[in-house]
């Protein structure tokens, strides 16, 4: 516990403190090290003299005691022995002859006496015992052991002299650390200055959104490679406002440009209601404001959440920048890339399946929050190399980094939503005014049938897009003189007829092809089809097969007109499920007029 705390404690620190206390933490713990090898190395050192100081007198004593012991002189040998209260750490010292029996014996301490047992196979050993040095040693006469030296010495001096070798370098140990601190406190100027600099500078830029780069750092370090990689990051962002302005003030453009559309198209219906062709209009105003609105909605969602996310990410970001390493910055570049680069759509389900996969393998690396990640994770479309990502998720700061990839990734992405919901509606409004203009000159021009096939198809999306299935079947064909606008009108009647004969669910299925004198269009509904008994009739003006008031009845014969017009042929085939138009326009031709 309380090293998560001191853990926590130095996470709170300033730079210049940590930089200190690292500095300080490492250089003790390598002091103590050394210093922990030296004393051992020393302490045995002193132990080895003690003992090679002990055996030389021990030696030098059997020299004098060899003609006392073979003459059995004991009162030589007292005196002998008696020559070691001149060694004051010597305790005792027996002389044993070769039977091992005592022969002789001093004691310094009397009331310490005790008895001591030998054996033969003691006779050339020396030991440490407790606080004691014993040493044996054979009395030699001729190359014959005639007895052996015992002597007991004390290791009293021994532990004061590594005790006042202990305390002299541990004050060499202070002064040592007193030295590395005021010299880490001179160093870590230069390192954590400049990174403090750059820290103050990135609160002004959250705070005050100044860009204004202005370094003067001519560091080659690491940080000079921060500072210079601090001042790309912000020359981007400056790039991305840019861009976010500008696709702003374009949205801000097209909305203007639908709304006058949208006025210009009320205005006309109101004019030209009594029109037919402003009666089919009128029928796809709902549908076509569907399909307006829908992508403005979508620029709407993209532009709060590129809004939400600079304002959320930026005034962290700097900060954030700062404390990941190179290789974390590496890794959220990699999965900001990834996000970009991903252009699909997951179901539901195959969103849900994918989760459950990635969950499965992060729990298996034990990865915090992996249920978050893994959620994370497919939302930005990254489902490959999950092991690859499993060493930076796993750690402290994983998350976050996770985190910040997906709040940037979702800024390109939803500037690339408004780019596609604005191009929408750009279709819609470029079919709308192609639809709804009027050509005051009432001469002809060279138009793309496919073209005008398009438009009307454009406009009626939104009733087709949710029960029917389009089938379009177009080669390429020649431009064709003719009228667009009262072509347009052909097909929108027999296309919208095709619709709700199919009640809005079933196949409409358009071909497009020509040969040599004509263009030839086909169109073909899976609907209830048109009954024998009024088939000859529905070219009629005011024939309607529809309900009281939903129809006028002028749809198929203005339809014929237009055709006959410009000198081509229409045909009906019909039989329930299958209802197919046949428009045939001649290439080259002189137009009859109306």
């Amino acid at each position: 516990m309380i090293n998560l705390i001191n853990i926590e404690k130095l996470k709170n620190l300033s730079i210049k403190n940590k930089l200190i206390a690292i500095t300080v933490t490492t250089a003790t713990i390598a002091l103590f090290i050394g210093f922990s090898f030296v004393i051992f190395n020393t302490v045995k050192t002193f132990r080895s003299e003690m003992l090679a100081s002990s055996v030389m007198h021990a030696r030098l004593l059997c020299e004098y005691t060899v003609t006392p012991l073979e003459f059995q002189y004991k009162y030589a040998a007292d005196e002998v022995l008696d020559k070691l209260k001149t060694i004051p750490d010597i305790e005792a010292g027996i002389i044993f002859d070769a039977n091992g029996q005592v022969f002789s014996s001093y004691y310094k301490f009397r009331k310490n006496i005790e008895e001591i047992k030998f054996s033969p196979l003691q006779r050339q050993n020396s030991y440490f015992k407790k606080d004691h040095l014993y040493v044996y040693q054979p009395i030699v006469s001729n190359g014959i052991v005639i007895g052996t030296l015992f002597l007991k010495v004390s290791s009293d001096s021994l532990k004061q002299r590594i005790s006042n070798y202990i305390k002299t370098m541990n004050w060499i140990l202070l002064f040592i650390l007193l030295l590395i601190f005021i010299v880490s406190i001179a160093l870590q100027k230069s390192i954590s200055k400049p990174i403090l600099d750059l820290a103050d500078y990135s609160k002004k830029v959250a705070l005050n959104e100044n860009y204004t780069i202005d370094f003067n750092q001519n560091r080659t370090d690491e940080i000079g490679v921060l500072y210079n990689s601090f001042a790309q990051m912000i020359q981007k962002i400056q790039e991305r406002m840019h861009e976010r302005d500008e696709a702003n003030n374009s949205l801000i453009d097209r909305t203007i440009e639908l709304t006058e559309a949208l006025e210009d198209l009320k205005q006309t219906q109101n004019h030209l209601i009594q029109s037919e062709k402003m009666a089919a209009l009128g029928q796809l105003i709902a549908g076509v404001a569907h399909e307006v609105n829908t992508p403005l909605g979508a620029i709407r969602s993209s532009v709060g959440n590129i809004l939400q996310n600079f304002t959320e990410t930026l005034s962290s970001l700097p900060e954030f920048f700062c404390s990941i390493s190179d290789d974390e910055k590496i890794f959220l570049h990699g999965l900001i890339n990834k996000s970009l680069n991903y252009n699909h759509h997951l179901s539901a389900k195959e969103e849900r399946q994918y989760k459950r996969s990635i969950s499965a393998i992060l729990d298996e690396h034990e990865v915090n929050h992996s249920r978050e990640v893994a959620d994370t994770l497919v939302d930005m479309g990254i489902f490959d190399d999950i092991e690859a990502c499993v060493p930076f998720l796993k750690r402290e700061n994983g998350f976050d980094i996770l985190q910040k990839a997906y709040k940037l990734s979702s800024i390109q992405r939803s500037a690339n939503n408004i780019n596609i919901a604005t191009d929408k509606a750009s279709k819609v409004v470029f079919a709308l005014k192609n639809y709804a203009r009027y050509d005051h000159t009432g001469e002809m021009t060279m138009s793309d049938i496919t073209e005008g096939i398009e438009t009307v198809l454009t406009l009626y999306q939104n009733q087709m897009k949710h029960g029917i299935e389009l089938i379009k079947e177009f080669e390429p064909i020649p431009q064709l003189m003719c009228y667009p606008d009262e072509l347009n009108q052909v097909w929108t009647n027999i296309i919208h007829n095709a619709i709700q004969a199919m009640d809005n669910k079933g196949i409409l299925a358009i071909k497009l092809r020509s040969d040599e004198n004509f263009i030839r269009i086909c169109i073909t509904d899976s609907g209830k089809g048109i009954p024998e008994s009024i088939k000859d009739r529905i070219f009629e003006p005011f024939f309607t097969s529809k309900p009281k008031g939903e129809g006028s009845g002028l749809g198929l014969d203005i339809v014929k007109k237009i055709i006959e017009k410009h000198n081509g042929m229409i045909k009906v085939e019909s039989k329930p499920g299958k209802t197919t138009f046949c428009i045939s326009l001649p290439i080259n031709s002189k137009m009859g007029e109306s």
